[in-house]
């Protein structure tokens, strides 16, 4: 089954720039997420130097005098408000300067503490050589590397945010559209599913038509072979007018699923899941793939449609 043989198309469509989204679903905290990542990277290459005042999160080391044991120590190191030794103790050494003694009283305790080495963490800010030593192939500037981290942290983020949104549009637009649909056509796409659900029982030693409830459970939510092949007809049933409809907009587009994408997928799929070229091209036949590029064309198309009034904060 491809594009050219289906016999069902769509009627009349209803546009889906026309669904009414309430603005306030487009609103999307990325600011927080791309921050923490820049932060968490640029703290790799954090650099210690030494300073003569105690401050909040420096490595101080010092030495203790008290007749109580815990505060009679020397050389001890620790870092200011992390509070694994003592949280008051800590506090009160900020703004202490190397070699100075002071007398505290800490827990009903006389202690006499003095500073003989402070490390201040200097966080660099992001730059090219940064990017480097990241190493990321084809990214050498700060402003590429930024590009980069956007993608891989805001992107998901959005995409997360719009799919329901993406979702309520698509079923908006088939409610009011119309559509004519062979019964053929649903089955022969439903069959390509059930194939790769037969190779994969292939795989593990099993004929799906012959499997047993025991051999189902935890693989497969059905117990028997018919059951399974009425589950896989009525989710394509339901999902058949969202295919019909990225049918259309790649004809309209002049738009094809190429094998050399399907070649690379299959290439993907294989490493995935340890499976050889020639399995995972049964697992995935090119019909099957060409199934699921169509109705991801549509999806894709909405999404960018709103993706152009995503509000980032």
């Amino acid at each position: 089954m491809s594009m050219q043989t289906i016999k069902s198309h769509v009627v009349s469509e209803f546009d889906y720039k026309k669904i009414p989204v309430d603005p306030s679903r487009l609103i999307c905290e990325t600011s927080l997420a791309l921050h923490t990542e820049l932060e968490r990277i640029r703290r790799k290459y954090r650099v210690q130097v030494k300073t003569e005042q105690a401050a909040l999160q420096d490595m101080i080391t010092c030495n203790l005098e008290s007749q109580h044991e815990r505060f009679n120590q020397q050389n001890l190191s620790l870092t200011i408000g992390l509070g694994l030794f003592h949280r008051e103790l800590e506090q009160r050494l900020i703004g202490v300067p190397v070699g100075k003694k002071i007398d505290l009283t800490v827990d009903g305790h006389r202690v006499t503490a003095e500073l003989t080495q402070i490390l201040h963490n200097v966080i660099p800010e992001l730059d090219d050589d940064i990017v480097a030593r990241e190493g990321i192939r084809g990214i050498s500037t700060t402003r590429a590397f930024e590009r980069h981290v956007y993608r891989e942290v805001a992107e998901p983020i959005i995409d997360e945010k719009l799919y329901p949104v993406i979702t309520e549009v698509i079923a908006g637009v088939i409610e009011q559209s119309e559509f004519s649909i062979d019964p053929q056509d649903v089955r022969a796409l439903s069959e390509i599913e059930l194939q790769r659900t037969r190779m994969i029982a292939k795989k593990e030693g099993f004929v799906l038509e012959d499997m047993t409830p025991e051999q189902f459970d935890g693989r497969i939510p059905v117990h028997t072979f018919e059951e399974l092949q009425s589950l896989v007809y009525e989710e394509t049933e339901k999902s058949f007018p969202a295919f019909l409809l990225g049918v259309k907009h790649m004809e309209q587009d002049g738009v094809t699923v190429s094998r050399d994408k399907y070649e690379k997928a299959v290439a993907e799929y294989s490493t995935n899941y340890n499976y050889t070229i020639e399995e995972a091209r049964e697992v995935m036949a090119f019909e099957l793939f060409e199934s699921w590029e169509i109705q991801d064309y549509y999806y894709n198309k909405v999404s960018q449609h709103l993706k152009k009034h995503i509000q980032e904060v």
